[in-house]
């Protein structure tokens, strides 16, 4: 696999979305054989504001596994620092990727977190895209402190042996959850999917392709939850334009030196 993208101390794997279901089965048959857990992350411009505020949050995103650029912001920095990546890997699209080839392969895969009802929708609705798939649901009850789940909140987890287990608790919290909860759980692969189910199953509707294709889903859905998302995106805008510019420029002017005194050493040999 290509070596990552470093956006801001944050890894950023160049996959294409079968790339990254690929990777992610990979994952999970290596850790069944050596009994550990692999971190995905979808990473977008969110994430990216909280891991600067947060080196906590910012150290669970750098050290995790398989980390998926769920968001324009990370696709542009890519490109400005010179490593493109193919494309965004949205984690409401990674979803049902990953349940198309639990139809295929067997993997099974579970779903933990959501509003209530709102797992068991999302299984029917996948089940019926993808008969066979292994696919099971929990809620979950409420989680106060994600860096301390209850015991039986893991058991319960524990108890279905999944491949592959989405945490849909939204940033940063369900990436706290994994990194708690990784040693006791042993899941092969844990993935943070924020709202995706909400998406997937009309609880929040997702922006029309054509608006996707021109990276415009971030207004079409700060216009349905103003109160929410609007001081969210501004935030993210502030903080993470301005830090973002500096990052790439400053990138770009180092590998320029690096460049010029590689050559410059090169003239000295000869």
């Amino acid at each position: 696999m290509t070596a990552p993208v470093p956006v801001l101390g944050i890894p950023i794997d160049r996959l294409t979305m079968d790339g990254a279901v690929d990777e992610i089965e990979r994952l999970a048959a290596l850790g069944r054989l050596r009994g550990r857990t692999h971190q995905v992350v979808t990473v977008n411009a969110d994430f990216v504001v909280n891991a600067l505020e947060d080196p906590a949050v910012h150290r669970v995103l750098r050290d995790a596994d398989l980390g998926l650029a769920d968001g324009m912001p990370l696709v542009w920095a890519a490109k400005g620092l010179g490593l493109p990546v193919p494309g965004r890997v949205a984690g409401a699209d990674l979803v049902p990727a990953l349940v198309a080839r639990s139809a295929r392969t067997g993997l099974k895969v579970h779903f933990y977190g959501s509003g209530p009802g709102v797992g068991g929708r999302s299984t029917a609705l996948l089940l019926e895209r993808s008969p066979g798939a292994q696919l099971t649901a929990d809620s979950g009850g409420v989680i106060a402190d994600p860096r301390n789940p209850p015991a039986e909140a893991l058991d319960a987890i524990a108890a279905v042996d999944a491949d592959v287990l989405c945490v849909a608790l939204g940033n940063p919290k369900q990436e706290r959850f994994i990194a708690a909860s990784r040693e006791r759980l042993r899941t092969p692969v844990m993935i943070g999917i924020g709202g995706s189910l909400d998406l997937l199953v009309g609880v929040r509707r997702r922006a029309p392709q054509v608006v996707q294709r021109l990276a415009l889903e971030w207004i079409y859905r700060a216009v349905q939850e103003p109160a929410r998302l609007g001081p969210r995106y501004a935030k993210d805008i502030v903080v993470l334009g301005p830090t973002m510019a500096k990052h790439i420029v400053t990138a770009r002017l180092l590998s320029r030196r690096t460049d010029a005194g590689r050559l410059s050493m090169a003239a000295i040999a000869d």
